[in-house]
């Protein structure tokens, strides 16, 4: 099935890799992301890298029209992915991974996308100064003891999906820059590095399922955000 993708749309997939054996998929990985499948530690690890990449080649070639195995990509100056073939229709991607979870978005803008799974075991309140502007440790500070957690994880999917759209990644500082903590209206407050920025991006959260956070950030305008389900419908 061919799909289209209007100017003003952006298109959220998302994968419940618990549902996919990632030995069917396996074969549409390059050779270089095979390698870095098969050299992850745990089974677990390995699963998700695999369906996650494979999914991406998979909901790409729906919009590109060639198949899986032949889309090539690279990387922007600081590791974002880009397509690098087929270039003519340009569209921009973005992946991301945790748990049982995997987000893609697509839009023939720059984007950003960040799923994150809620972790008990996770130290978020040593952290959250570390990743935190002075606003937003402030606001967080304020909170009531059993809403920190769960804020923490949506600050971070909204931080990490504001870096990977303007294609910075994790060498921006994390502490110069003030998202808003508020659930139902995310928005980028202010970037210390560069003033201009927040105006040129929009945040939208997206619902990934039962203990996971999901954001999206994309260009500013009348953007219309379609989440999409991934489904496996190509075999081998």
């Amino acid at each position: 099935m061919f799909m289209i993708l209007a100017p003003q749309e952006v298109h959220v997939w998302l994968v419940d890799i618990s549902q996919f054996d990632p030995d069917s998929i396996f074969y549409l990985l390059s050779p270089e992301e095979q390698s870095k499948a098969q050299r992850f530690h745990f089974a677990k690890d390995r699963k998700s890298y695999t369906v996650s990449h494979g999914a991406v080649r998979i909901i790409l070639s729906k919009y590109l029209g060639i198949s899986p195995e032949k889309i090539m990509f690279g990387t922007e100056s600081h590791g974002k992915p880009l397509i690098t073939y087929p270039s003519n229709p340009p569209l921009h991607y973005n992946l991301s991974h945790s748990g049982l979870r995997a987000l893609i978005a697509i839009s023939h803008q720059p984007i950003g996308v960040d799923v994150e799974q809620i972790r008990s075991d996770f130290d978020h309140l040593s952290l959250a100064p570390h990743i935190m502007s002075s606003q937003e440790l402030h606001s967080f500070q304020q909170l009531p003891t059993d809403q920190k957690q769960s804020t923490f994880f949506l600050l971070w999917t909204r931080k990490e999906a504001y870096i990977k759209a303007i294609g910075k990644g994790l060498s921006y500082p994390l502490q110069k820059f003030s998202i808003s903590l508020d659930w139902h209206y995310p928005k980028i407050i202010e970037d210390q590095v560069n003033p201009n920025e927040p105006k040129r991006w929009q945040m939208y959260t997206v619902d990934v399922g039962e203990n996971y956070l999901g954001t999206v950030v994309c260009a500013s305008g009348d953007f219309i955000i379609q989440r999409q389900q991934f489904v496996l419908t190509t075999t081998k």
